[in-house]
């Protein structure tokens, strides 16, 4: 799939790259997930004339797309945990376990 480009020229790559949240980091592995969704939603809107370019002028998608993401991640180890029977204590343990090993480059794939 190619990655999509605004009439400025910056890819669907570097416009995600671009996305700053509050809250935990965004991993590789997330802005990549949410690069991929956004050329998927882009693909499907070109039949329709529908290009990145529109959408900015209504909404966030790229921002939209890292945000589903990370929520998604949220909610994954949130559900882990509540199926586990573990309390919010062990999902922010685990939370803060994981920020430890992004910022020493040993994050979870």
């Amino acid at each position: 799939m190619t990655d999509f480009t605004d009439h400025k020229g910056r890819t669907v790559a570097s416009r995600i790259s671009a996305v700053q949240r509050y809250g935990d980091p965004i991993t590789d592995q997330q802005r990549d997930d949410a690069r991929r969704l956004l050329n998927a939603i882009l693909q499907t809107a070109a039949p329709f004339g529908v290009t990145l370019d529109d959408f900015d002028w209504t909404i966030d998608l790229p921002g939209g797309c890292v945000d589903v993401v990370t929520a998604k991640a949220r909610r994954t180890i949130a559900s882990t945990h509540t199926a586990l029977g573990q309390g919010s204590g062990q999902l922010r343990r685990d939370k803060e376990a994981a920020r430890g090993r992004q910022h020493l480059g040993q994050a979870d794939r």
